[in-house]
Order: C-alpha cells, then sequence, then structure tokens
C-alpha cells in the first residue's frame, strides 16, 4: 500500500468520527503506522481538515508506537461521553464483555495533564495496559490497525454513556468477574503480538479479533 492509501484511511476514519458525532472539527487528532519492515514511521491528521504529516518523535503517539509495537492506529481527543468520563471518575470499571475484550479489564486515568509530556510512569501504564485512557480532559485511544482504534472509540462512547449515567444514579455497579477481565486481556495481547509480527514484516495486520 502507498502513502495515498494511508492518507485515505486516515481521511474516511475522521469522516465517520466526525458523522457520527463523536468529533467536532478541531476536536481530534488521529494517528495510523505504516507497515515498514523495522521502522516505527507514522502519519497523524488533525480533526480541522489540516494537511497529513508524519508525526515528530516527541510526541505521544510516537512515544506510544515505539513501546506497543503492536498498535498501529491511535485516536487522541475530546468525544462527548469519553469527556464526561474524565470528569466525574479516575476509571471505568469493566462492565461488559465486549468492553473487557477489545478496551482492557478497566479505563484508567492517567497523572497526564493537557500539553505536557508524558511521564515514565504514565508510559510504562500505557505500555502494558488496555486500549483506553484518560490524559487530563482527552481520551487516547489505541487498536492494532486505525479502524480497530475507531471501533474501540466508538466502543467506550457507548460503555461510558451507559456508566456517566449509572454512576449519576449512585447505586452500586456489577462487574464483570476478575477472570473474565484476565482472559479477554490475554486475548487482547494476543491479537497485539500477532499484529506487531505483521508490523515488523511489512505488513498489514489482518483476521483479528471480532467486533
Amino acid at each position: 500500500m502507498d502513502s495515498f492509501s494511508f492518507e485515505t484511511m486516515l481521511r474516511s476514519a475522521e469522516t465517520r468520527l466526525r458523522e457520527k458525532g463523536i468529533f467536532e472539527r478541531g476536536d481530534g487528532r488521529l494517528s495510523i503506522r505504516l507497515p515498514v519492515s523495522g521502522s516505527d514511521r507514522s502519519l497523524s491528521l488533525v480533526c480541522d481538515g489540516a494537511a497529513i504529516k508524519e508525526l515528530e518523535s516527541n510526541s505521544i503517539e510516537s512515544i506510544i508506537f515505539s513501546r506497543r509495537p503492536g498498535v498501529g492506529g491511535m485516536i487522541l481527543g475530546r468525544p462527548p461521553w469519553g469527556s464526561a468520563l474524565c470528569q466525574i471518575s479516575n476509571m471505568m470499571p469493566a462492565l461488559f464483555d465486549e468492553q473487557v475484550r477489545q478496551i482492557g479489564p478497566s479505563v484508567e486515568k492517567l497523572f497526564y495533564q493537557t500539553g505536557e509530556t508524558l511521564s515514565p510512569d504514565d508510559v510504562r501504564k500505557i505500555a502494558r495496559g488496555g486500549t483506553v485512557f484518560l490524559l487530563g480532559s482527552e481520551v487516547l485511544t489505541l487498536g492494532y490497525t486505525l479502524e480497530r482504534a475507531v471501533f474501540n472509540l466508538e466502543l467506550l462512547e457507548k460503555c461510558a454513556k451507559s456508566f456517566v449515567l449509572a454512576h449519576s444514579t449512585g447505586e452500586p455497579l456489577t462487574t464483570i468477574p476478575w477472570w473474565v477481565r484476565l482472559i479477554a486481556f490475554r486475548r487482547l495481547r494476543r491479537d497485539e503480538a500477532k499484529a506487531a509480527k505483521a508490523y515488523s514484516l511489512g505488513k498489514m495486520p489482518t483476521g483479528l479479533g471480532g467486533y
């Protein structure tokens, strides 16, 4: 695939997120890993009609791409329900089966403040964690492809909406059992390992996981 194809993927993902009301103009940044053997090259698009460009080496996305070789797509921004989640809680527990399979055991809020660099502790948490993190007032969503990152963000919005509304009632919530969370997380990491192998060979990962 050539760079034009990857730029088309970025524009298509941006359009989808806008049409679903998840991002408004200028609210998000999408990034995609280029499957170039032995390289961490990646492209980024800000959702404001700006030009697509390569990520700087010290950007949040570049740091994460280097630490998570199985991540091929990344979205950073302020989706409506994800932003609400940032305001009311330091984490979202595991509430739904599909949540733990695609997002991870929980959605954790890091110590990061918007505009700062990631701390070594935050980098370690992202390196060994799931696919969604709360960064200050923003939501960071990962996926083994950009398409998967979009799906994960859509899933996060559905789960966050349910959690925020349930949280407002003050009633106790029932969470997914620990052993289900463990099995699901192992499957998630296994998908990433397969994706990492594909990227290391200069190929796009295919045939991973369900939605």
